[in-house]
């Protein structure tokens, strides 16, 4: 499955960019790339990745940005890091971002985790997680409808880690009649060719 957006340069945020490896490079392809990430290295590594994008350094559950100035905001393992108790809020956030019918694209761990420092890629990390369940739930109590999910093993050094991957709209009675018109951005491709597989299922 290959979701798209059909708008021509459209705006994105990558909320959690990172260096901006693989998303932000991936979206920039086709559209105009927003990101947001509260290290500062990270930052300069993104801007480097990725000259034509706006990269703000800043912690992406204060950051200020324009109301519905978004067609798809993505967040790819970033919300793992952030205390599960303002998940809901982050996830309002994104939805207050986003035009009418924009779209979400999000991947977290599928584990129960209230707080824990863990190792990743050796260095020290917050961790702070529902389960599945949970989450998408939370995603649906934020306003949004899921179009598609999919849990989704990797391998992380020696071990399988399950994750979640929801692809959702955000859905209001004003423009309930323009659902299904934009998809999203990043075509999975992109991901996959950098590593990440994605394998999403309909919700029907």
């Amino acid at each position: 499955h290959r979701p798209r957006l059909s708008r021509a340069a459209a705006a994105v945020l990558d909320a959690g960019c990172g260096a901006g490896e693989p998303g932000a490079v991936a979206i920039a392809r086709r559209h105009r790339v927003t990101g947001v990430d509260i290290s500062p290295a990270q930052i300069a590594r993104a801007r480097a990745a990725v000259p034509a994008g706006n990269f703000i350094c800043g912690d992406m559950t204060a950051v200020s940005l324009p109301t519905a100035g978004f067609d798809a905001v993505v967040s790819f393992y970033a919300i793992d890091h952030v205390p599960r108790e303002d998940h809901a809020t982050l996830l309002s956030k994104f939805r207050g971002w986003l035009r009418p019918g924009g779209r979400l694209l999000l991947s977290c761990e599928d584990v129960d985790q209230p707080g824990a420092v863990g190792t990743w890629l050796g260095s020290p990390m917050f961790f702070s997680l529902f389960n599945a369940a949970a989450m998408m739930q939370m995603v649906c109590e934020s306003g949004f409808i899921i179009d598609e999910h999919a849990v989704e093993e990797q391998r992380e050094g020696d071990q399988t880690v399950p994750y979640l991957w929801v692809l959702a709209h955000n859905h209001s009675e004003a423009d309930a009649k323009f659902v299904g018109r934009i998809s999203l951005t990043v075509e999975t491709r992109d991901l996959e060719r950098a590593g990440v597989k994605v394998a999403l299922t309909r919700r029907h």
